[in-house]
């Protein structure tokens, strides 16, 4: 990766030097205009310069101390993996131990019991912070790789697409990497939930609880766990799917620049988020874990109320929509040109729309904007097979 990064730096500059000595450069130009029109193309050319560079730095700095290195995601999800599956083991040990004949007449296994039952609670608590850090870690990486500018091909030179096109792809593929991270996250600690709530979880436990009645110093440990369990299967998969929701708008909004398709993942978390409070409050699990839940709930979409909220601010609905207008033009026109990319787009809809300038998007109203929004994203979802035209 870091030979990749050389080249790139290597062929950047070649570039430079070759606008400065090539036979068009100043010195062979005649007329004013002639002069007026290279130093237009050169400024151009140094400012989309500096924006691969910017993109080029930041990639690294995500890949380097966001996903690589002891604190980042692969190291630290490599070792969250680990401890799930240690923890599933050592629960299959207790409820080998739990069947042992002698465990509620023998005090030391039933001092052994409590002991591995304590030390799994102990380590419970360390894979929900574990699973807190990961997702916050992938948030905060895919919220700073979502708002990286995506180079059409032609951005620079023609001897710069395979390289503009390797930088995508890298771009695509970190965020493919984190996703993946997340979604195993996810998986695994679900698979948790099961494997403790499981048929011989659930039958261990009771035959605990009922021989705690007579060992006292079970009682507590066993409310304790059976406690956290049951607040966790309430709590955990409404937060996890409302914090999918939360970078699906993140990456929406400030990566897509769709507001429309923004606004609608905003409602639809408000609806859930109502769902899930009612759910988590109607809830037998103890008032503190209500609370905490609730909080929880509140705090994904405080951050998302702000996130969509802070970023109108730099421009209202229109500036938004003729953003997306804009990046489409600068890349799709391009594309439909191209034998090998045209199929990816609907070019015959993106003809259709062009030749707006903003002052068209301002005197829009919101009904129009959104229909123009949503023609773009027909735009990107492709060419309409025989049937879709039918439809339409």
């Amino acid at each position: 990766m870091k030979m990749k990064r050389y080249k790139m730096t290597f062929y950047i500059l070649n570039f430079c030097l070759f606008l400065l000595y090539a036979p068009n450069s100043f010195a062979d130009l005649k007329t004013a205009a002639e002069l007026e029109a290279k130093r237009v193309e050169l400024n151009l050319l140094e400012v989309h310069l500096k924006a691969i560079s910017a993109t080029v730095g930041k990639y690294k700095t995500i890949r380097d101390n966001f996903f690589y290195g002891d604190n980042g995601l692969k190291t630290r999800s490599e070792t969250y993996f680990d401890k799930c599956n240690d923890f599933i083991a050592a629960w299959k040990g207790i409820v080998e131990l739990a069947k042992s004949p002698t465990v509620f007449n023998d005090p030391r296994t039933r001092e052994e019991l409590k002991i591995e039952i304590q030390k799994r609670m102990s380590e419970y608590q360390s894979i929900l912070a574990d699973v807190d850090f990961l997702e916050n870690r992938s948030k905060d990486a895919l919220s700073e790789l979502t708002k990286m500018q995506e180079f059409p091909a032609n951005y620079v030179d023609s001897r710069f697409k395979a390289h503009l096109e390797a930088l995508n792809k890298n771009i695509k593929q970190l965020v493919d990497s984190i996703n993946l991270i997340t979604s195993n996250i996810n998986r695994q600690a679900a698979r948790l939930l099961d494997k403790i709530n499981s048929a011989s979880g659930q039958a261990i436990l009771l035959k605990l609880a009922n021989a705690s009645l007579q060992f006292p110093e079970l009682r507590r440990v066993l409310a304790e766990i059976d406690a956290m369990f049951k607040a966790e299967q309430v709590i955990y998969p409404p937060y996890n799917e409302l914090t999918v929701m939360k970078s699906q708008l993140t990456t929406t909004l400030a990566g897509e620049i769709r507001v429309f398709a923004a606004e609608k993942i905003l409602k639809k978390m408000h609806d859930f988020a109502q769902k899930s409070t009612q759910t988590i409050d109607s809830s037998s699990i103890p008032a503190e874990r209500k609370t905490y839940g609730i909080n929880q709930i509140k705090k994904v979409m405080l951050a998302a109320e702000e996130l969509f909220n802070n970023t109108l601010k730099s421009g209202g609905k229109p500036t938004f929509v003729y953003q997306y207008y804009k990046n489409s033009l600068e890349m799709v026109p391009f594309a439909c040109r191209d034998e090998e990319m045209r199929f990816q787009y609907n070019c015959q809809l993106m003809r259709q729309l062009l030749g707006f300038n903003y002052s068209a998007f301002e005197k829009m109203n919101e009904d129009t904007l959104r229909y123009f929004e949503e023609s773009l994203d027909r735009v990107y979802a492709g060419p309409l097979t025989v049937g879709e035209k039918n439809d339409k």
